[in-house]
């Protein structure tokens, strides 16, 4: 495939006054807050940002402190609003009983973006990341509850989610509650996990909208970056949003 770079600067000019005007911003460094940005965009110029980015403290799988940053946060979770899905499976599932429960965050992408896995998995120091060759995607996924709990609810309860996904994401705490505090080896905690199970299946079935918590720079170029379209044609260079990442009923 043939690269036009005239096109993508273009696109990024377009890119970067449309976020600009959006925010009301008169300086904007996209690879700041972009780590996709800085991997596969790197020749593009951009324009200067004062802000300096602060940092958030979790604690990894073993057991040590690490700090991420609040920009490559806010980033995430504007990714995840995109692209990223919040799952209870619960295995060998029939009549109201099931053998075992796995509660997973995952983002799915086409294995083009490999890359991009491997720099959340680097930077959030958890989760694995998966290729299907025959459908031409990857995923990262984090399923160990040790992470979930230390580190991706710490994520999104520290800066929400602005979609649907909100939703999903609030049901999917109560269940790693659950699991956290091993209810779910009781009668009680098995029904409540079946109860949410549904509760996210009705979600997906009946399309409901979410809320809009707080938009930040960050968050809307993690967005951007999972959800918009940048094409040009002779008449004009188009910007088209189109959140199309629905999570599919599991287990």
């Amino acid at each position: 495939m043939f690269l036009d770079l005239n096109r993508i600067k273009l696109a990024n000019v377009v890119w970067t006054n449309f976020i600009r005007e959006l925010l009301n911003v008169s300086e904007i460094n996209i690879g700041e807050f972009s780590p996709l940005w800085s991997v596969s965009y790197n020749f593009f110029p951009c324009v200067k940002c004062k802000e300096s980015p602060t940092h958030l403290t979790l604690i990894g799988k073993n057991k040590k402190p690490f700090k991420i940053e609040i920009n490559f946060i806010q980033w995430l979770v504007g990714f995840s609003d995109a692209e990223g899905n919040f799952h209870i499976s619960l295995k060998n599932f029939k009549n109201n009983n099931y053998k075992k429960i796995q509660l997973t965050f995952q983002i799915c992408l086409h294995i083009n973006h490999l890359n991009t896995l491997k720099l959340i998995q680097s930077k959030l120091h958890c989760g694995s990341v998966s290729i299907n060759k025959n459908s031409h995607q990857c995923n990262f996924f984090v399923n160990d509850i040790f992470s979930i709990v230390h580190i991706i609810l710490p994520i999104f309860d520290f800066f929400k989610l602005n979609s649907s996904k909100i939703l999903f994401y609030n049901i999917f705490k109560i269940a790693v509650k659950l699991m956290a505090n091993k209810q779910h080896l009781t009668i009680e905690g098995k029904n409540k996990l079946i109860q949410l199970r549904n509760e996210i299946r009705n979600l997906v079935s009946n399309k409901k909208s979410g809320y809009i918590n707080k938009i930040t720079l960050p968050w809307l170029i993690g967005f951007i970056e999972g959800d918009v379209t940048f094409s040009t044609n002779i008449l004009a260079v188009r910007c088209k949003f189109e959140n199309t990442s629905v999570p599919s009923p599991k287990g």
